[in-house]
């Protein structure tokens, strides 16, 4: 080997050192385990479904039973309350607001945020209403799927 390859191989020998040590600066400052040791708990199993059995066949013609059973098939969401779309003329902004009893007109006092259920699922289905989902679960899990199914510009 010649004197400037020696000297190659040395100098990315100790970059290589360098950058180890920094990785594991890194992982102590961010809590993370050792690259040498174990995970601290097993990863989670990645997933888009709560089940891993077959997803509904639904089609236009199906009932409204089986449209809502696969929305709740996909979407992993909070059961004890929804998003509810506003939209303001006044000021031209719109938004998401949990939606509560009684709604949010009148200022003061405890709410009481509605729950989401088959009913407002189908609501939103038809076009009666447009919901959201609040996806950030126990234990700071979060699943979440945007998907439209009108189809192309709405049809």
């Amino acid at each position: 080997m010649t004197t400037d390859l020696v000297h190659e191989l040395e100098d990315a020998k100790k970059e290589s050192a360098r950058l180890r040590e920094e990785n594991e600066r890194l992982r102590a400052l961010l809590g993370m385990p050792r690259a040498d040791e174990p995970p601290l708990k097993a990863p989670i199993e990645a997933t888009l479904f709560a089940t891993r059995e077959a997803l509904p066949e639904v089609d236009v013609h199906s009932p409204m039973a089986g449209k809502v059973a696969l929305v709740r098939s996909l979407f992993r969401a909070r059961d004890d309350v929804y998003a509810l779309r506003w939209a303001s003329t006044r000021t031209n902004k719109a938004g998401y607001s949990p939606a509560v009893a009684g709604g949010w007109a009148g200022r003061g006092g405890p709410r009481s945020y509605l729950p989401m259920t088959d009913e407002v699922i189908e609501e939103h289905l038809v076009g009666a209403k447009t919901v959201g989902v609040y996806p950030l679960l126990k234990g700071d899990a979060c699943w979440f799927l945007a998907c439209d199914f009108d189809g192309p510009a709405g049809a």
